[in-house]
């Protein structure tokens, strides 16, 4: 085990940040900043994030874009299950399937939990909950 040493300064810093987060109340979700431009806040781990995406990669093709959808993009809500909204850039012959085989891996690798699994082809007609989930959809 490493002691950490922290000043008096440090201490009461940290402390001052501490109860001024406690103080905030957001009417909106959050955005951060990061390289690559504002993204909207989301209730999923970076670890999490990357395995959804290397395991969307596996299944479908890493040119796959993946989309995160519904509660997990609010902040003030709890528990929820992840709604993912797969887009291919082609015509799919073993979409079911493939759906199926991603739920699979993903419970196994994020632990079971609920996931539900939408999917894009070019040229499909939108129902109203994947055009909703296209147009309200966080890229992962």
């Amino acid at each position: 085990m490493i002691p950490l040493f922290f000043g008096h300064n440090t201490v009461q810093t940290l402390a001052r940040h501490v109860q001024a987060a406690r103080q905030v109340r957001l009417s909106k979700p959050l955005f951060s900043t990061s390289v690559f431009g504002t993204l909207p806040a989301m209730r999923l781990r970076p670890n999490s994030q990357k395995i959804i995406r290397d395991t969307v990669a596996e299944v479908f093709g890493a040119d796959a874009e993946v989309l995160l959808f519904g509660s997990r993009l609010d902040d003030k809500a709890r528990g929820g299950d992840i709604d993912l909204l797969i887009k291919l850039n082609r015509p799919e012959s073993q979409k079911l399937r493939k759906e199926l085989t991603l739920v699979a891996r993903l419970q196994l690798r994020l632990g079971d939990q609920p996931i539900d699994v939408l999917v894009i082809e070019p040229g499909e007609s939108l129902s109203p909950i994947k055009s909703i989930a296209l147009q309200q959809g966080a890229r992962l």
